[in-house]
């Protein structure tokens, strides 16, 4: 009779066990929405970023001033792909956001 009476003794543990880590896992996902943990682009995003032309601006400073954590040859090549030769001052120009 002990061998039963110890059986029924674990299962219990593990269905106390397993209600517990359901009602953590739970409470960790409301806490997690109702904080803003799940944020996602706006609609009208459709992987573009303005960004204002100075003076005497080039692709190349643009790319190091804008994205200083990558390297300014590929973004500065994207910026040329997404808006041509010729950067006008005061003007916007489009860059990837998967550039930053």
């Amino acid at each position: 009779m002990e061998a039963v009476d110890g059986h029924r003794k674990v299962n219990i543990y593990w269905k106390i066990l397993g209600w517990v880590l359901f009602c953590i896992i739970v409470f960790v996902g409301f806490y997690y929405i109702s904080t803003g943990g799940f944020t996602f682009p706006p609609r009208d995003c459709k992987g573009k970023q303005r960004i204002a032309v100075g003076n005497a601006n080039t692709y190349w400073e643009i790319a190091k001033r804008d994205f200083p954590n990558s390297d300014p040859r590929p973004v500065s090549d994207a910026l040329i792909k997404m808006n041509g030769d010729i950067l006008q001052p005061g003007g916007m120009i489009f860059a990837p956001l998967a550039c930053r």
